[in-house]
């Protein structure tokens, strides 16, 4: 068995709307080879699926849109990165010379 990462997208639709955002999710897996690493990341993705009413009462669904990206790993080693995403700031300024103190940070 291999070690395989894949990254799998949920749209969410809301009834009347349409679709208002997607989420990107990161998910570590093992399979025999690439087509079952493929098949077990929709499998996987799939099982994200759900619906619900939100608080309009509206139904929410979150659907697989997508097979973003699928990597076959190699050795799992401490400190292995599994996912990045580069982001524009869009109109939020931050100056050159700003210190960030990311130890006093949570994560969520």
């Amino acid at each position: 068995m291999k070690w395989f990462s894949a990254c799998v997208r949920l749209m969410c639709l809301v009834d009347g709307i349409g679709g208002v955002r997607y989420e990107d999710d990161a998910i570590v897996l093992k399979a025999a080879n690439w087509d079952d690493a493929r098949t077990r990341a929709l499998d996987l993705g799939r099982a994200k699926e759900k619906t619900y009413r939100n608080s309009e009462n509206r139904q929410v669904r979150w659907a697989l849109e997508r097979l973003v990206t699928l990597d076959e790993l190699g050795e799992i080693v401490d400190g292995l990165e599994i996912y990045s995403q580069p982001s524009n700031l869009g109109i939020q300024a931050v100056p050159f010379d700003q210190e960030f103190r990311p130890e006093l940070t949570e994560p969520t």
